[in-house]
């Protein structure tokens, strides 16, 4: 809660680092409830709803389904790129 906090105050890189870290090291059970919660709930009015979704059937009860809330899912045609630095999510 407190790093979910701080990430809102803030918005900055370390609070992001934060927050994310806390996620990937979260409790496993926790998670699987939370995950599940999640997709009793999703519906179109959720943003990246077809992502979550495919993700979850892809891999279940995987902790990175969460990652889509922290990162900016793009789609890329062919010969397009993207430059991420290094530590940069």
């Amino acid at each position: 809660d407190e790093a979910a906090a701080q990430l809102e105050a803030n918005m900055d890189k370390a609070s992001l680092k934060t927050a994310f870290g806390n996620l990937m090291n979260s409790d496993k059970d926790l998670l699987s409830r939370q995950l599940e919660s999640l997709l009793s709930r999703l519906d179109e009015s959720v943003e990246n709803h077809d992502l979550i979704a495919r993700l979850a059937a892809q891999f279940p009860g995987d902790v990175g389904i969460f990652g889509v809330f922290f990162l900016q899912h793009i789609l890329l045609q062919p010969g397009e790129a993207v430059f991420l630095p290094a530590n940069e999510p």
